[in-house]
């Protein structure tokens, strides 16, 4: 199975994320952080389905982005994701 486990993960502090979107999901981004709670939710997967391909999606390949996949990582410095999914609608 593939799982896109983290979607737009650069993206929980624009506006219309918090207000229209995910307010539950915001609320728990703005109590660990974004990095942290897309961590959690890899790492929660991960158990969930040992045998499944974990992505990460995005419409965007921007710096920010960049900070967010590059700490998604063990505590050996493994990726926490096995692929990118790239966005094109």
């Amino acid at each position: 199975y593939d799982w896109d486990v983290g979607n737009e993960a650069t993206h929980f502090d624009r506006p219309d994320f918090v207000s229209r979107r995910a307010p539950k999901h915001s609320a728990m981004w703005k109590k660990i952080g974004r990095v942290e709670f897309t961590r959690a939710c890899f790492e929660r997967a991960r158990q969930a389905g040992p045998g499944a391909t974990l992505l990460i999606n995005d419409y965007r390949t921007d710096p920010d982005y960049e900070k967010v996949i590059e700490q998604l990582v063990d505590g050996q410095g493994k990726r926490l994701y096995d692929g990118l999914g790239i966005q094109s609608h």
